[in-house]
């Protein structure tokens, strides 16, 4: 994937977000702050076939995004559910100050990573299984008190 089939959107939540804070907090705002607000906070999530993607920002406090550069973010999981991964041969944080370019060449890195599992199924795993354990026993169990009956 290309940076250009990237297909960004407002962040109308951070855009908003940063409103309140000029409102708020009219010193950040001055000509020699760290955080240059001119920026409008853009993002766009890519999701990938092997359980991977990436989340990609620009806005006055990601990292680069107020010269203009880009953050990415590896995520794990699906559209509906997902998080930040910090366990990718590709970073252990995000990565931050990326051109274009370098969004694009992350991104095929990305896509190529083998396949991972859904962050759900690894949540959840430790609940399935003392679920499976309960299974177990209660089947031990039934098979006890069948073979009681059975030679009674």
């Amino acid at each position: 994937m290309k940076f250009t089939d990237l297909e960004f959107e407002i962040d109308t939540e951070m855009a908003d977000g940063f409103k309140r804070m000029q409102k708020e907090c009219p010193d950040l705002f001055k000509s020699d702050s760290f955080i240059d607000f001119s920026v409008v906070p853009k993002r766009v999530r890519v999701f990938f076939d092997n359980w991977y993607g990436a989340s990609v920002i620009q806005s006055p406090n990601s990292y680069g995004g107020s010269k203009g550069l880009y953050e990415l973010a590896v995520i794990v999981s699906t559209e509906d559910e997902w998080e930040i991964t910090y366990s990718t041969p590709i970073t252990e944080n995000v990565v931050g100050h990326l051109t274009e370019d370098e969004v694009s060449k992350l991104l095929e890195e990305i896509e190529a990573l083998p396949v991972a599992p859904p962050m759900r199924f690894k949540k959840n795993m430790n609940a399935l299984k003392n679920c499976l354990k309960v299974f177990l026993e209660n089947l031990n169990e039934y098979k006890a008190i069948t073979r009681k009956n059975h030679y009674r």
